[in-house]
């Protein structure tokens, strides 16, 4: 997804312990006469949290989603040869992926290690990609994707610890320490529930450790929503709901009530990485869905946005707790439909930007159109929002990419 971007503590106090040779129980020699009262100690006081630091909201972006699932990033050799690409096509802001499945590629406590073999030995991904990223001046967003817990990949591969959340809270764990969703047939998926308290802990834990440990100017979240309208339904969960809603029986996928409590879970997660990236200064970029046909009269809500993947993000905007978005507009220019659904989501974003403090940047799906198409598509993106992300570095069309890659850098991405 895309690239940008520039972007406490609560002091317990309590009363001084008595020195040891003094019982408070025994000792009356001490005490105070009846007619007179001890003053009581005064309130512990918290200072306030530290104010935000200023995040600056780029114009003129010119991304490039680059992924784990091929060998770009996994040697210094690699990562070094894709930013001197990059650099030479234009690309002003790389969104990087740091975890692939909640296993890190870079040095982390909160994440396991990756046992990726196809790794270089002690690489630090992150590191290396910012060490080459600020010589030529590029933005770099570390791409975190939060509700997937599993892909094939790892069929073949070590679990990375006993801790990995797809053994210790995936689907097969025990009921009571799973934190994937259910659906309302009763079925588990493999996605993280937002409505359960211990997935934005978690969340919030990874991006504070990534914004505090690399000096980024973003970071980027991927997969904040549900898998499709009818999960939610983590007995966790649906308890929270219940209490929230004071409500006692299971609600329909389509309740509004249920509706707008899970579209409300998915917001909160993102309002408190907000907090945590803005005290930092630190841009919240997020890749989100604009799966078919694009909203009607400016209504997301009643697009499968709004009513499958659960995920207001143009609430987010609004409310100033997420800082750029990044719509995926991954349609197939050949096929009438899809040609105008890009051009009806363009529009729709090219308004919302103009009406809210963050930034779209339209991001466009190379890797489903001919290099004529996707140049197309990434010129209509510019037009939309003067901003363009493309999926993705290493598939950035479904023909050559280097074809693609050199028409960027001499024609740009206008």
């Amino acid at each position: 997804m895309a690239g940008l971007l520039l972007l406490a503590v609560t002091v317990a106090s309590c009363a001084p312990p008595l020195p040891n040779d003094q019982d408070s129980s025994t000792d009356t020699a001490s005490s105070p006469p009846a007619n007179q009262t001890l003053e009581a100690p005064p309130e512990p006081v918290t200072p306030p949290p530290d104010p935000p630091k200023p995040v600056t909201i780029p114009a003129g972006v010119q991304a490039a989603w680059v992924h784990l699932f091929d060998d770009t990033l996994k040697t210094t050799a690699g990562i070094h040869r894709l930013i001197d690409e990059a650099a030479t096509a234009g690309v002003n802001t790389l969104i990087v992926q740091v975890a692939r499945r909640h296993d890190a590629y870079y040095n982390s406590d909160v994440l396991p290690r990756t046992t990726d073999d196809t790794l270089e030995a002690n690489l630090d991904v992150l590191a290396t990609v910012l060490a080459r990223a600020k010589q030529h001046g590029i933005a770099v967003h570390a791409w975190y994707g939060i509700a997937p817990t599993w892909h094939a990949v790892y069929e073949a591969l070590p679990a990375p610890s006993s801790d990995w959340i797809a053994l210790a809270h995936g689907r097969d764990a025990p009921v009571d320490d799973r934190w994937v969703s259910r659906r309302a047939d009763g079925t588990w998926t493999e996605y993280l529930d937002m409505g359960v308290p211990a997935v934005r802990e978690h969340v919030v834990a990874v991006v504070d450790e990534l914004v505090t440990r690399y000096a980024l100017d973003g970071i980027h979240l991927d997969y904040v929503r549900y898998a499709g309208g009818d999960t939610g339904y983590n007995p966790v969960a649906l308890n929270a709901y219940q209490q929230d809603t004071a409500t006692t029986t299971t609600p329909r996928p389509n309740d509004p009530l249920f509706v707008a409590w899970r579209r409300a879970a998915v917001t909160r997660l993102v309002a408190d990485v907000h907090a945590v990236t803005a005290r930092q200064g630190v841009l919240l970029s997020a890749a989100v869905i604009t799966w078919g046909a694009p909203p009607r009269d400016g209504n997301l809500a009643a697009t499968r946005t709004g009513t499958d993947a659960l995920q207001p993000w143009d609430e987010w905007l609004a409310q100033d707790i997420l800082d750029v978005a990044l719509p995926m507009n991954y349609f197939r220019s050949h096929q009438t439909d899809q040609a105008d659904w890009f051009v009806g989501w363009g529009a729709y974003q090219a308004d919302l930007d103009r009406r809210v403090n963050g930034h779209v940047v339209s991001g466009v799906g190379g890797y489903l159109n001919s290099v004529s198409n996707a140049r197309r598509q990434l010129a209509l993106a510019v037009q939309s929002t003067g901003s363009a992300a493309i999926y993705s570095w290493q598939q950035p069309t479904s023909e050559d990419a280097d074809l693609f890659r050199q028409a960027l850098a001499t024609s740009g991405w206008g």
